[in-house]
């Protein structure tokens, strides 16, 4: 995953701390997190200098995730191509 500075692009990678290279969706939610769905790892989640992981340990239905929305409400969900459930991910306050 590459972002752009203004001036160069700066990489990340698993050596950084993101789950794995392979990126499927990206979210910025409301309170400026960067969210990445993975093909296989589940969701890295950026804070602008370190990242966090969920997966299925942490109860995600699946660590494929293809999509993800943050709601009205602020909550945040996250889906696959190949499953008909979804997982919701609800902030503490």
């Amino acid at each position: 995953m590459s972002r752009y500075d203004g001036q160069e692009f700066i990489t990340f990678t698993t050596q950084d701390g993101l789950a794995e290279n392979n990126i499927r969706s990206i979210l910025q939610d409301r309170a400026g997190y960067l969210w990445f769905g993975t093909k296989d790892s589940g969701v890295s989640r950026f804070d602008g200098t370190h990242f966090s992981t969920l997966s299925v340990t942490d109860g995600l239905v699946h660590n494929r995730i293809a999509h993800i929305l943050e709601d009205r409400a602020g909550h945040l969900w996250f889906a696959g191509n190949t499953h008909a459930k979804q997982s919701q991910f609800t902030r503490a306050k």
